[in-house]
């Protein structure tokens, strides 16, 4: 007969097994961060990273998200259109916006910005809206 330890550590293995751990690829899979620009300007983004450094990443001051320029930006998104970043996975973003004449030649001096933890995110949205002077961002 088993005795009881060798039956639950048989019964912890089958455990651990039928469990399995979470898939690598979800770790490692980009985010992809929509935005919506709702405005007659053209808006200049931008998204910010902390820094993996530091406790946790957080003491870091944060730095412009690099890579594939067309997908991470900085970049100009067009008047009444809508377009979707794809970064790497990160924990938390600023997604900043600034205002640019119509035909995206010259910041006219709006700015805002968001920040977001996206630790378990996998997509997320950004809406800008204007009303006179003022611009503000929204996520769904």
């Amino acid at each position: 007969m088993l005795s009881t330890s060798r039956v639950l550590g048989i019964v912890a293995i089958i455990a651990a097994l039928a469990l399995g751990a979470p898939p690598a690829q979800a770790q490692n899979s980009p985010i992809h961060v929509g935005f919506v620009n709702t405005t007659p300007a053209c808006i200049w983004v931008t998204m910010y990273k902390r820094d993996a450094s530091g406790i946790g990443g957080t003491l870091a001051g944060p730095v412009i998200i690099s890579g594939n320029r067309a997908q991470t930006g900085p970049r100009e998104v067009k008047p009444k259109t809508t377009f979707t970043f794809v970064i790497p996975r990160t924990r938390w973003i600023k997604f900043r916006v600034e205002t640019m004449n119509p035909n995206c030649h010259g910041n006219t001096g709006g700015d805002t910005s968001m920040q977001a933890d996206v630790a378990n995110i996998d997509a997320l949205q950004f809406t800008l809206h204007q009303s006179g002077k003022s611009y503000w961002l929204t996520r769904p």
